[in-house]
């Protein structure tokens, strides 16, 4: 008995995958969505299909803190997926631009068979960007599946898409909010069968540093591995190399990416045989922020509710802010992942911050939203 369960515990192993990305991809149909208490409608809805400063916009909303739009609807990615794919992701980008910083998301969400989704991907991102263009905001990631399982023929419907709504963030401007383009990428495994049986893949994030592990056994007229790394949404490229041992006992092996890409990135090992074959591990997402980036979240946010911060090592941070005249006007410390703000009864709108270190090195910077 037991020899059988290891023969199928080796075929497991053996039926690793190769992993794929289709886009992205613009959506081709678009149109709206109701929302309760929604106050403008998106218009121009095609707009949203190409990146060519053409726009989808709303107008302008009412001027209360938080009214918003219905739900702009974009369908019909055009990808297709092979029919044995096993669907592993889902990333959605989106073009957006404010030039009067007035609007934040309000919804993101999956269209699944037609109808909206219920995890919510929207972190109340400001529609703003310092040089005054249009900039494209990424939501998901090669390893989210938005709460949802997937099937190719989902993914292939043209009821398939992403709910956008926005909402007014700072009051006493006209929202200007407009959407130059969405587009979808979705990842995927094809089974495939590897020429060794790869016990276990690891790549774990190490604050300024990524790093691979993996173990294998029956290795036999195996030439060298590859370690592959990409962007999200972007190709796989190599950057480092270890010969395989060829030995039928376990073996063991580690490589450090020293200089990891900021944001999500994905690794994976190319296997070569002597032979000249070629084959693949699965992939792996890691997600870093640029230059290890302490950034505050939600906002908009709301006074008197919880204030948090990215700070997984629970650093002891200090955080400045700034009006638009550059002066201080107020500061906060944490050595956690939320933050105890002063009373700022006479703040709202935008203040932009900067959190630093022990050392007073730059750890973070970004705008908050207050109101």
């Amino acid at each position: 008995m037991k020899k059988l369960l290891l023969f199928f515990f080796s075929l497991y192993l053996f039926n690793y995958s190769i992993a794929q990305v289709v886009g992205p991809q613009s959506a081709k149909i678009f149109g709206n969505a109701a929302l309760a208490g929604f106050d403008q409608s998106w218009v121009n809805t095609e707009n949203a299909g190409a990146s060519d400063n053409k726009y989808a916009t709303f107008g302008n909303l009412a001027d209360i803190t938080g009214s918003h739009t219905d739900y702009l609807m974009a369908q019909g990615f055009g990808l297709i997926i092979p029919a044995n794919a096993q669907i592993t992701g889902i990333m959605a980008y989106i073009e957006s631009s404010d030039m009067n910083a007035c609007t934040a998301d309000y919804n993101i969400r999956i269209v699944k068979k037609g109808g909206i989704g219920t995890s919510e991907h929207s972190a109340g991102d400001l529609y703003f960007n310092a040089d005054s263009k249009d900039n494209y905001r990424t939501y998901g990631n090669n390893a989210d599946l938005w709460g949802e399982s997937w099937t190719p023929d989902d993914i292939e419907a043209n009821d398939f898409g992403i709910a956008i709504a926005a909402l007014r963030a700072v009051t006493g401007r006209v929202t200007e909010g407009r959407i130059d383009n969405i587009r979808i990428a979705v990842y995927y495994f094809l089974p495939t069968t590897l020429p060794l049986n790869l016990i276990s893949f690891f790549a774990t994030p190490q604050k300024d540093k990524v790093r691979l592990e993996w173990t294998t056994t029956d290795e036999s007229g195996m030439d060298r591995f590859e370690i592959q790394r990409s962007p999200e949404g972007g190709d796989f490229t190599s950057f480092g190399t270890l010969l395989c041992k060829n030995q039928v006992s376990t073996n063991s092996y580690s490589f450090t990416d020293y200089s990891p890409l900021p944001g999500v990135s994905s690794y994976r090992l190319k296997i070569l045989e002597k032979s000249g074959s070629v084959t693949y591990s699965k992939i792996i997402p890691v997600h870093l922020k640029a230059d290890n980036a302490a950034t505050l979240y939600p906002s908009p946010w709301k006074k008197g509710e919880a204030l948090f911060i990215r700070n997984a090592a629970n650093e002891k941070l200090l955080i400045r802010f700034y009006d638009d005249a550059g002066e201080m006007v107020a500061k906060a410390s944490t050595s956690s992942g939320q933050v105890t703000m002063p009373p700022l009864p006479n703040v709202k709108g935008i203040l932009r911050y900067k959190v630093f270190d022990e050392i007073n090195e730059l750890r973070g910077s970004g705008a908050l939203v207050i109101y």
